[in-house]
């Protein structure tokens, strides 16, 4: 049993260590592979035209590579900002929010109007409609604890 607890333990910790090398990617390669696809697209769509039609070929090829010229700069100048590391527009570490429904440990919170997937920190049960802290963010998931009234959240509230 100890065992097979340590493989899942160190099968997690590859994962993790792939996740954050995955995520540790420069933002022009983040790009680069998200055009795969369209330029693989246009590739195909140039060979068809110069099976099909070799006397249009030429335009087409000219039209289509100023196209996705273009298609690539917008595509950049849209995407720059959520490529790099640090594409979250807020930070809600140390936010205090409200249960929506019990956390078993996982559940969901409310936020600043928003609705977060949460998980209680501790595994331990936190009822609906409690105020919770937020200690941790990963990805779409927020890990909390109770909150209780005494204390103050980072913000100063």
């Amino acid at each position: 049993m100890y065992a097979q607890a340590m493989k899942l333990d160190n099968n997690r910790t590859k994962y993790n260590s792939y996740k954050n090398q995955c995520v540790s990617m420069r933002p022009i390669v983040k790009f680069i592979l998200t055009n795969v696809e369209e330029f693989a697209f246009l590739v195909i769509a140039l060979y068809l035209i110069y099976s099909l039609w070799p006397e249009i070929f030429l335009v087409a090829l000219i039209v289509s590579v100023v196209g996705f010229g273009i298609f690539v700069i917008v595509k950049w100048y849209i995407l720059k900002d959520s490529l790099s590391e640090k594409h979250y527009k807020y930070d809600i570490v140390g936010e205090v929010g409200i249960t929506v429904d019990a956390l078993s440990p996982e559940g969901h919170i409310r936020v600043k109007g928003e609705l977060w997937k949460a998980r209680s920190i501790d595994n331990k049960e936190i009822p609906k409609g409690v105020e919770v802290r937020i200690e941790k963010r990963v990805g779409h998931k927020v890990f909390v604890t109770r909150f209780s009234s005494g204390e103050q959240n980072d913000t100063g509230e």
